[in-house]
């Protein structure tokens, strides 16, 4: 393994970890990017780690904040997963809606995110069974007996020192690791707790989240194929996109925390 720093272990620990709501932490993570860029942040860091060269999507210091992130998310999905946490499923949601499961399975609501800059094939999952779209909380099990959260902090760390250095890892590492098992591990977990955030946490903080879809509308009339490859920002804004996103808040509130962005979605009467 290529030497490390002095000081470098320090830098790994500086990141706060106190935090008490790990719902909160998964919202934090998503407030950064979405799910896709998370996706590509995880798939260049481990193809920089495949070859040899360092990490070069953005400066070397963006992959350590990202790794300080990733670890306090891991924490956090660890600490659901010891309380054997389970929320609702995607099935679960849409009876409580009176949705029919089989036509609203899909629904964009169950997996589209606040970001405004991405489509809906960007949120979608690409990584999880259909069990695991279902009840995403299935994927900690699976996450944690690949490793254990103390194995994951080694393990990342390694792999961080890895993507900054233009060494082949495997002159260095007399381990035998499975890059893609590990990939495969962590996209997964993203996509999972991406899930949980979009079906369970409605705020950040004290700000509320404005979701551009909800179940109030059933699938079969949103005419989700005009729409998806239509970026739901507002100097993209098509006449698709403004008929078919178009539900007021649940709670009616007024004073919502993102009217600056309202303009982009208007309401629609059925």
């Amino acid at each position: 393994m290529p030497h490390k720093p002095s000081h470098f272990d320090d830098l790994l620990q500086s990141e706060e970890e106190n935090y008490t709501d790990p719902y909160q932490v998964i919202a934090g993570f998503f407030d950064l990017c979405g799910v896709c860029r998370h996706r590509r942040h995880i798939i260049t860091w481990m193809e920089a780690v495949n070859k040899d060269d360092y990490w070069r999507d953005s400066s070397p210091s963006e992959l350590l904040f990202y790794y300080k992130k990733l670890i306090t998310l891991i924490k956090a999905a660890h600490q659901i997963y010891k309380k054997n946490k389970a929320g609702k499923t995607a099935i679960d949601l849409l009876k409580a809606k009176r949705l029919h499961v089989e036509t609203n399975l899909l629904h964009p609501a169950l997996y589209f995110g606040w970001g405004r800059n991405e489509t809906m094939w960007d949120h979608f999952p690409r990584y999880l069974t259909m069990e695991e779209y279902i009840d995403p909380y299935l994927v900690f099990p699976q996450f944690f007996s690949f490793y254990s959260l103390k194995e994951w902090h080694k393990e990342l760390s390694e792999l961080l020192s890895d993507g900054l250095s233009n060494c082949n890892p495997d002159e260095f590492s007399g381990q035998d690791r499975d890059m893609l098992l590990i990939e495969k591990n962590l996209l997964k977990l993203v996509e999972a707790v991406h899930l949980i955030d979009v079906r369970e946490v409605g705020y950040i903080g004290d700000f509320k989240k404005k979701y551009p879809f909800t179940l109030n509308v059933p699938c079969e009339k949103l005419e989700i194929s005009r729409v998806l490859s239509v970026p739901l920002k507002k100097e993209n804004k098509s006449k698709a996109s403004e008929e078919i996103i178009s539900e007021d808040d649940e709670d009616g509130d007024e004073e919502d925390e993102y009217e600056d962005e309202e303009d982009e979605y208007e309401d629609e009467e059925d």
